[in-house]
């Protein structure tokens, strides 16, 4: 058997380190580090001003200028936070935030993916439809009938 192989010092792969340390090291991630810092902090105080219902489905976008720009899961809600426009401008400007205005763009949710079928037949049930498949003529419902007895037949809670 063969000594492991000794490597080279700067052979060597880095060592794993935490983002955090990674974005304070040069001054352009220190800057991004402060931009998501600014946008965390806009996005829990807009958060704390909108009504409960509208909250989950608002994201913060940029500051520009003197103008906000917020992202509304749907257009009937960009329609309900341009109506509340000069009320959430004056929480937020209370609160220290040098805003003037802002723009509502609509960025849809992504779709939730579907979740799979969980129907369970009881024992019963898949007796009576093996028993409803058996009286019936050659069809594409006996057929029909036959897939889901042979589907449920494992599954059947007791």
């Amino acid at each position: 058997m063969r000594p492991p192989r000794r490597t080279h010092a700067s052979a060597r792969k880095p060592s794993a380190r935490a983002v955090g340390d990674l974005l304070g090291e040069t001054d352009a991630l220190a800057a991004l580090r402060a931009g998501v810092r600014q946008v965390a902090a806009l996005e829990r105080d807009l958060s704390a001003i909108l009504p409960d219902y509208l909250a989950p489905h608002v994201t913060v976008g940029t500051i520009k200028g003197e103008m906000l720009t917020i992202f509304a899961a749907h257009s009937a809600l960009a329609a309900r936070l341009r109506h509340l426009e000069r009320g959430l401008v004056q929480s937020l400007q209370q609160r220290g935030w040098p805003v003037s205005g802002f723009k509502v763009k609509v960025k849809p949710e992504a779709p939730r993916e579907a979740s799979v079928k969980q129907a369970r037949v009881s024992a019963a049930g898949v007796q009576c439809l093996s028993e409803l498949a058996g009286n019936l003529e050659p069809s594409p419902l006996r057929d029909a009938l036959e897939r889901m007895v042979a589907r449920h037949a494992g599954n059947t809670p007791k």
